[in-house]
């Protein structure tokens, strides 16, 4: 289920989530993994900053707490390059 879109990113609740919130966000260009991703595109990661804010704001997330989880090779389990956004204990 798409929950946000912007102009390089998509969010989705995590389709078998691990924590009481669990979202995922997938970059529109499809890159292989973090090592993928050019660091001069200022664009991408721009966005990813004012994307991920808004959604801690959005949920209050700063008073809870929350995660921001990138995995690389053996611990990333789907061969795109997404970020998990958690908050809560692991279920």
């Amino acid at each position: 289920k798409k929950l946000h879109e912007t102009k390089n990113w998509l969010v989705y609740q995590h389709p078998r989530p691990a924590y009481p919130l669990h979202l995922v966000l997938i970059p529109k260009k499809a890159y292989p993994d973090w090592m993928s991703i050019p660091a001069g595109d200022t664009e991408i990661f721009s966005e990813y900053l004012q994307l991920t804010q808004d959604l801690i704001r959005e949920r209050n997330l700063e008073q809870i707490g929350y995660r921001l989880i990138v995995n690389g090779g053996e611990y990333q389990e789907f061969p795109i390059f997404h970020i998990h956004l958690v908050s809560g204990k692991p279920l």
